[in-house]
């Protein structure tokens, strides 16, 4: 901390500037650990040794600057006791807890599951976080017996969802380790987490989807070209859609079956995927087919609605109900993904564009004929 952000004359600052650097970086965003539960990674811990182990650090660091962020390893539904544990020694102390997943299945249906179970981690972290919080009543059994007195806790922790994608075809390997060609379907399920991550943004202070090129990558490069993925396009189409403040949307319409394993469990095989009965998986009767997430920007007087539509054999027309808002002008834009005659289809280094992004401006209509298996978003102006 005193190398990268401060500037006394500390023998950690000198050495920086010794290397060359003046000014303090000024870095205010810092993980401890990756998934140090697990054995995968060096310096594996219980949750308490490292609970106790984050509490000296995080003291140290913020003393040296107090205005740093410091996420927390959190391991979510596999072992909520992991987050208890470590939310109930770090409260008042950590900013964020993290969460991480990957979600996929070959079932173009059970692929559409995947935003269900992220709700139901997303509620299930937020859940565990109300817990630590309510040691700082002093009502909570564990106040007085792990504390002695309540905590000073002055910000609720937030989560850090800062490792999730598509990912369940591709093993590790020595040679172009996990190197994965994205579809349009895997682009779909991108686009309903991103969902998630929109109605829970209360709760989420930080997504970071896994990862950037070629390994699970939006991005997939050889050495003279590159390729812009399926799912680099639903998150350019959603961030360049949204802004402002996220508002709840209710959906009525058809719905339909699936089902998801409850955790990322590895690779899923076409043969284990018409299993199901195996004990890991959730079953769902009542996915709607809409999947629907709106954000109304004040200062632009803009509202945006984004559907992606899960039924991959009919269009669904829906009727948009504003309630304490009023549509405005004649106009409206309309962003949609493109290439979804092909669920299969990728965008590759030889076919660079079977899938992207087309935006129209047409009369504005309050009715509205989502294609199969789509992605849109429509931006209105309001009063």
């Amino acid at each position: 901390m005193e190398y990268l952000n401060a500037a006394t004359p500390t023998k950690y600052a000198d050495l920086r500037r010794a290397h060359g650097r003046q000014e303090p970086y000024g870095v205010k965003l810092f993980g401890l650990g990756n998934e140090i539960y697990g054995a995968w990674q060096p310096g594996q811990k219980t949750a308490a040794e490292y609970a106790a182990w984050c509490a000296e650090a995080i003291r140290q660091m913020k003393s040296v600057d107090p205005e740093i962020e410091v996420v927390v390893c959190g391991l979510g539904r596999p072992d909520p006791e992991w987050d208890r544990t470590v939310l109930f020694r770090l409260i008042g102390q950590a900013d964020m807890i993290s969460v991480h997943n990957y979600f996929g299945r070959p079932v173009f249906a059970d692929l559409m599951a995947c935003g269900r179970v992220c709700e139901r981690m997303m509620r299930s972290t937020e859940c565990l976080i109300d817990e630590a919080m309510d040691t700082a009543l002093g009502a909570h059994s564990r106040t007085h017996r792990d504390f002695g007195a309540p905590p000073v806790v002055r910000q609720r922790p937030g989560i850090a969802f800062d490792e999730w994608n598509v990912w369940y075809r591709s093993r590790h390997g020595a040679v172009r380790d996990l190197e994965e060609i994205y579809t349009y379907a895997d682009a779909l399920a991108v686009a309903t987490l991103l969902h998630v991550v929109l109605r829970h943004a209360r709760a989420v202070h930080l997504s970071g989807i896994s990862l950037a090129v070629n390994t699970l990558g939006g991005i997939f490069t050889d050495s003279t070209r590159m390729a812009r993925q399926t799912i680099w396009h639903a998150q350019k189409l959603l961030r360049d859609s949204h802004a402002g403040r996220v508002v709840e949307c209710v959906t009525d319409g058809p719905v339909f079956n699936a089902k998801h394993e409850r955790f990322f469990c590895g690779i899923v095989s076409p043969e284990k995927a018409a299993d199901d009965s195996l004990p890991s998986l959730l079953h769902f009767d009542d996915l709607p087919a809409l999947d629907v997430a709106a954000s109304v920007d004040d200062a632009r007087r803009k509202l945006v609605i984004s559907v992606a539509q899960k039924l991959p054999d009919r269009a669904v027309t829906a009727r948009l109900d504003l309630r304490g808002l009023a549509a405005a002008g004649e106009w409206m834009t309309v962003r949609r993904l493109t290439g979804g005659e092909d669920l299969a289809a990728a965008n590759t280094l030889d076919h660079p564009d079977r899938v992207g992004i087309e935006t129209r401006r047409v009369k504005r209509a309050m009715e509205f004929d989502f294609p199969p298996a789509s992605l849109t978003a429509i931006e209105l102006d309001i009063e």
